[in-house]
């Protein structure tokens, strides 16, 4: 019986290829994100881009207890609740995950912008 190592590139994430590594330069905020430890790992990261190029119910379950801003402590999941309308669906699209990141990204360097006009 083998054991195959959690997030090995098959599976769920294997949208996440070489060629699709150039889409990382469209999304500047998600190096800058950071956990409690320092830089996202490459898994994580494997995660946000599956999250934006593909969402589904399986990667939203596992990426929305990513930590993407160290200062302060903000999840993906805690992020889109605070980009987005009262009433969205289960899984969110990839607009509202990408602003989610950004608003994240923009309060760990301390300026949040501008929060949607319904909050």
């Amino acid at each position: 019986m083998s054991i195959k190592r959690p997030f090995s590139g098959r599976g769920i994430f294997s949208a996440v290829t070489k060629g699709q590594s150039r889409r990382r330069s469209s999304m500047k905020e998600l190096t800058e994100c950071k956990n409690l430890y320092g830089p996202l790992p490459e898994r994580d990261m494997r995660m946000l881009i599956s999250m934006v190029h593909q969402p589904s119910n399986e990667i939203w379950e596992l990426a929305r207890r990513v930590v993407i801003s160290a200062a302060p402590v903000m999840t993906l999941d805690m992020a889109v609740k605070l980009v987005a309308p009262p009433n969205l669906t289960e899984v969110p699209d990839a607009f509202t995950v990408r602003r989610a990141i950004r608003y994240a990204v923009r309060a760990q360097k301390g300026r949040r912008g501008r929060q949607p006009h319904w909050r």
